[in-house]
């Protein structure tokens, strides 16, 4: 029973990864907003997002600081020059 069950789990792993996690991660996405309530889980999905792309820039030998200046330079108002970034 319990092989059969492994296999199975397996077989799905391998033709339909994707799906698989997409399940995971709504399923604890659910949870969390069941047991900590909307703003909590909203904020540490925004933290767990953050911390990914400082890492994934680390990983790749970005500068974080600079990238987060030009993404703000794109979406702040023209009113907002003088936190445009012009370093």
């Amino acid at each position: 029973m319990k092989a059969e069950i492994r296999k199975e789990l397996l077989n799905l792993w391998r033709n339909h990864r994707g799906a698989s996690v997409g399940l995971a991660t709504g399923t604890m996405i659910a949870v969390a907003m069941l047991i900590f309530g909307f703003w909590q889980t909203v904020f540490v999905l925004f933290m767990a997002a953050a911390g990914l792309w400082l890492g994934h820039e680390h990983d790749i030998g970005g500068d974080a600081w600079l990238d987060l200046k030009e993404s703000l330079a794109h979406l702040l108002p023209v009113r907002f020059q003088r936190y445009r970034g012009k370093d």
